[in-house]
C-alpha cells in the first residue's frame, strides 16, 4: 500500500501486505559540494507466492538513475 498523499488517511480495513519485502539496505554516500552520488544495495524477495505477475517499482525523486542491476546482471 502506498499514497502520494501523506496527510490521506489510511485505515486498517483498506491494508494489503505488500508484494515485496525489503529485508535489507546497505548505503555508500559519496559526497560532494556540487552534488552527491548515492549507491543502494537492497535485498528484495516476494511476499508469498506470486498469484500474478506484480512488478516491482522503484520511486524516487529528483534522481539520476546510472544504472540498475538484478543479481549482478545489468539492466538494461
Amino acid at each position: 500500500m502506498s499514497t502520494n498523499n501523506p496527510s490521506q488517511e489510511t485505515f486498517l480495513k483498506d491494508y494489503t501486505p505488500p508484494d515485496y519485502l525489503v529485508e535489507a539496505v546497505h548505503l555508500t554516500l559519496e559526497l560532494d559540494a556540487r552534488a552527491t552520488r548515492v549507491r543502494s544495495v537492497m535485498t528484495v524477495r516476494r511476499n508469498g507466492q506470486p498469484l500474478n505477475n506484480v512488478r516491482l517499482v522503484l520511486n524516487g525523486e529528483a534522481l539520476l538513475l546510472q544504472s540498475l542491476s538484478i543479481n549482478e546482471r545489468l539492466l538494461s
